[in-house]
């Protein structure tokens, strides 16, 4: 299964390439603390797949990350990046609830 599969099989959207990044990214909903502007907060993986050193280096990472207003007009990006595609594979769920866990532990409630 690739990585790709992988995330569409744990309920990510996507791919969607974004025109600042040379990554894709797959996105799905989570439950937490909202963020001030949306109802429920959304898990961003951004997968990498780039040739260096002229194609004779593979380089396959991601980041996950939260981006979310977390006090009123005060919004942060919380990300762990640079998991290789193996690690992503079997550390989804920690790495989902660490950035979670950041999530609440700055997150300002109405």
């Amino acid at each position: 299964m690739t990585v790709q599969e992988f995330l569409k099989a744990q309920g990510f959207q996507g791919p969607q390439k974004l025109p600042y990044s040379e990554g894709l990214l797959y996105y799905r909903r989570i439950d937490g603390s909202p963020c001030h502007t949306n109802d429920k907060l959304q898990l961003n993986v951004l997968v990498f797949d780039m040739d260096l050193n002229n194609g004779t280096m593979r380089h396959q990472t991601a980041t996950v990350e939260i981006t979310g207003e977390y006090r009123p007009d005060t919004w942060a990006k919380l990300e762990v990046y640079a998991v290789s595609w193996g690690t992503l594979v079997t550390d989804l769920d920690a790495i989902t609830a660490d950035v979670l866990r950041a999530w609440e532990a700055i997150y300002k409630g109405p």
